[in-house]
């Protein structure tokens, strides 16, 4: 089962390999909510966080179609936010952040605001580093922090050769990736250091520069998996630094690639992507083969998560 959010609004999908290529997209019976849904992330198991066009910041729980708490936010527009270890939140908006802290498990307190002179869309949390970084995809600019209880501190910013268009974190060992418009990956550790960039000769840079994204995840300390070429997915693997294997299979430009981040020998082997037309393919690593296919409404900015 997966939720895919689409204009807003929100999904549930039952991916069994039963249903074989035949659509089962089920809307959400009972409203959870009214206002356009601008970002949903995973917070625990069966749990997930959203914010709305109404700048609040609100917890669902899946299973029971219900709000569990929700935070008004005195500010307006909400660029991104992110959360740490479930008892901090952070918002960006322009030129500044907003951090809160869990008082009791429905009620959230404001004990920092951050201002800054740089305008930043995205915010990043590295949970096990405490670390956060703020940037923007089609930006060449990366801004880093650190945070201990309720202090926060500005460790350094630094710009890339080339402009950003996607970010990965490694939750087990806190390393990112971000992948460039140029079909490069650069690798950091967890002190936001620069380990190393991978480039592949096979990537279009033609193609690359027209996309507005190049998503990038972790499958595990060493394997990245990207938007790559267009509809292409690229396996890379930092040992080598180089792509080990390019699937096909979508038609349009990849937006997601989802892996189900449970150690376990079955599940773990699956993944998911979407393209720019809707569609929501299951890849099996372990054939190296697409195992289902689900076509959404078309939409540019749809996400996918696992539960």
């Amino acid at each position: 089962m997966f939720i895919k959010l689409i204009n807003g609004q929100l999904y549930k999908v039952n991916d069994s390999p039963i249903i074989s290529r035949t659509i089962l997209c089920k809307k959400i019976e009972k409203p959870i909510e009214k206002d356009f849904i601008r970002k949903i992330i995973k917070f625990n198991k069966n749990e997930f966080l959203f914010s709305t066009n109404e700048n609040k910041i609100k917890c669902l729980q899946h299973k029971k179609n219900s709000i569990k708490f929700s935070i008004s936010v005195l500010y307006d527009g909400i660029k991104d936010f992110n959360f740490y270890s479930n008892f901090a939140l952070f918002a960006l908006f322009k030129k500044k952040i907003l951090c809160w802290k869990k008082v009791k498990d429905r009620n959230w307190k404001v004990f920092a605001k951050i201002y800054s002179k740089d305008n930043y869309d995205s915010i990043f949390i590295l949970k096990k580093s405490k670390l956060m970084f703020t940037t923007s995809y089609g930006d060449d600019r990366l801004k880093l922090w650190s945070f201990l209880g309720e202090q926060i501190l500005f460790c350094g910013k630094t710009s890339l050769k080339h402009n950003i268009g996607g970010i990965g974190i490694e939750k087990s060992s806190d390393c990112f990736a971000i992948g460039s418009f140029e079909g490069q990956i650069y690798l950091y550790n967890n002190n936001g250091m620069l380990i190393s960039i991978m480039k592949s000769s096979r990537l279009a840079k033609k193609q690359l520069n027209k996309s507005n994204l190049f998503p990038i995840t972790f499958f595990d300390e060493n394997i990245i998996f990207s938007g790559g070429h267009g509809a292409q997915i690229v396996e890379w693997d930092s040992r080598v630094g180089k792509p080990v294997k390019f699937w096909n299979g979508h038609k349009t430009e990849i937006r997601n690639i989802v892996f189900p981040g449970r150690k376990d020998s079955c599940v773990d082997s699956y993944f998911y992507t979407s393209d720019n037309h809707g569609v929501v393919k299951k890849w099996d690593k372990r054939i190296q083969k697409e195992c289902l296919s689900i076509k959404f409404p078309k939409d540019r900015n749809s996400t996918i998560l696992l539960f």
